[in-house]
């Protein structure tokens, strides 16, 4: 039989108890590395909170927050996974549902608190209006067009970036027709880039200060090129244009007359070589704005190389055009 001696004893660990479930501010439940003799012997720590909101990438971010004072070292998993210690903001970028737990320990002299468990639904805005995928950043365009954008702030593009013909995102197909304004622009740690054919536009300043480019390519498909959007490329010394129609460009598309050392003024025009299609030379020489390229070449064709006239012959009379146009350029 339960003596008096007992049953105040009884009375004492209830109290405690009590009063260590009513410090946490969350509903919890018990957490996976202690038991329950740690409320009579410590006090637990308040457990944390989670909230989920929204940034201007359109990412889903969750966010845990700490109550002690001094401050607790945050412990969290996503859907069963391994236990990992809390430093950043969690980022989802994919749709779903998530199961996130979190719990609070690492000060001497408490018990880890509760853990506190929370399911969030992250279903992303729509219509999407900015991605990423595999690096690369995207502005929707109209239908299922996209524009290759510039990176988020806290990064920047470097290495060999390639530029898919289409990207998948979230189950929707797009095509990719153009490189945004400045997308690239001040990415001193991008040495190359691969541009796919079915892309038409570059915006302007896309690869301004680009310093780490030597060769540029442009696909056949490549219709309209803005000002400035190479300025700064001091490095570049091949420039291969696959339109046979040359492409509508500014003037000043790889102006480059910032530059403090003068001999790199306009270094792309005066020591890159420009690459066209055989048949296209004198089009791209009769361009005012491609013609500031002081060295100009044609890429044979291996079945037409050399047939100027296009009359399916490679004779006299090809040279005699070729003269004929050069003489008679406007």
């Amino acid at each position: 039989m339960m003596n008096q001696q007992h049953f105040f004893l009884l009375l004492l660990l209830m109290a405690i108890a009590t009063t260590a479930q009513a410090s946490n501010p969350v509903p919890v439940v018990n957490g996976p590395s202690y038991t329950e003799t740690d409320t009579v012997e410590l006090e637990r720590l308040y457990s944390p909170s989670m909230s989920l909101d929204w940034d201007s990438d359109h990412f889903a971010h969750i966010t845990i927050k700490d109550y002690n004072d001094p401050p607790a070292i945050i412990y969290y998993n996503v859907n069963g996974g391994d236990w990992k210690e809390y430093s950043e903001v969690l980022v989802f970028t994919e749709e779903g549902d998530y199961i996130v737990q979190a719990y609070c320990d690492g000060i001497t002299g408490f018990a880890p608190s509760l853990v506190c468990i929370q399911t969030f639904t992250v279903a992303f805005p729509s219509p999407v209006l900015q991605f990423m995928k595999d690096g690369i950043f995207y502005n929707v365009k109209a239908g299922n067009e996209v524009a290759v954008a510039s990176s988020h702030p806290d990064s920047s593009y470097s290495g060999h970036i390639e530029i898919p013909s289409t990207v998948t995102y979230q189950g929707q197909e797009y095509t990719v027709t153009s490189i945004g304004a400045s997308a690239f622009a001040d990415c001193t740690g991008l040495t190359a880039i691969t541009i796919p054919e079915g892309l038409k536009t570059i915006g302007g300043y896309a690869f301004a200060g680009c310093t780490g480019l030597t060769t540029l390519t442009l696909p056949s498909s490549i219709t309209h090129i803005d000002d400035w959007a190479f300025t700064g490329c001091s490095n570049i010394r091949s420039v291969t244009s696959l339109a046979t129609t040359p492409p509508e460009i500014g003037y000043y598309t790889f102006e480059d007359t910032w530059v403090e050392d003068e001999t790199l003024n306009n270094a792309v025009y005066r020591y890159a070589t420009l690459r066209v299609p055989q048949a296209s030379l004198v089009a791209y020489c009769k361009s005012i704005e491609w013609a500031r390229f002081e060295n100009i070449s044609g890429i044979p064709d291996e079945d037409s190389a050399g047939d100027m006239n296009g009359d399916g012959f490679i004779n006299v009379s090809d040279v005699t055009f070729l003269i004929d146009k050069i003489l008679n350029m406007e």
